[in-house]
């Protein structure tokens, strides 16, 4: 039996096959962080991913940390699982809402919304 792409364990969201979690809640390796807020960035991981603008937000809020930042639509890949960080802008009370396009061996597609955040 094929080993899901997602799976939910004690620390959070996991994708085995690229041995990271999106946004978890507990110390792990490797973590995609959709966001600066408490909630999806969290003291502990041993390297983090997030977008560029996350990056001093999060170095702000937990210190001396391995932080990388990527562009939005670029695409990078972590044991041949290919990741892309997205924002779709939106007009009205929803500025923008993020998420993690996921595929592996280029038939499974996975678009996962990871944090909505308001206008001030």
């Amino acid at each position: 039996m094929k080993t899901p792409l997602l799976a939910f364990n004690k620390n959070g969201i996991y994708c085995e096959v690229a041995g990271v979690y999106l946004d978890p809640w507990r110390p792990v390796d490797r973590a995609i962080i959709s966001h600066g807020h408490a909630d999806h960035s969290r003291w502990g991981h041993k390297k983090y991913i997030t977008h560029h603008t996350n990056v001093p937000i999060i170095k702000h809020r937990l210190g001396d940390i391995t932080v990388s930042g990527k562009n939005y639509n670029e695409s990078f890949t972590i044991n041949n699982v290919k990741f892309s960080v997205f924002s779709f802008l939106q007009p009205g009370k929803v500025r923008y809402l993020k998420s993690v396009y996921i595929q592996e061996n280029l038939d499974i597609n996975l678009i996962l919304f990871l944090g909505l955040q308001l206008y001030a």
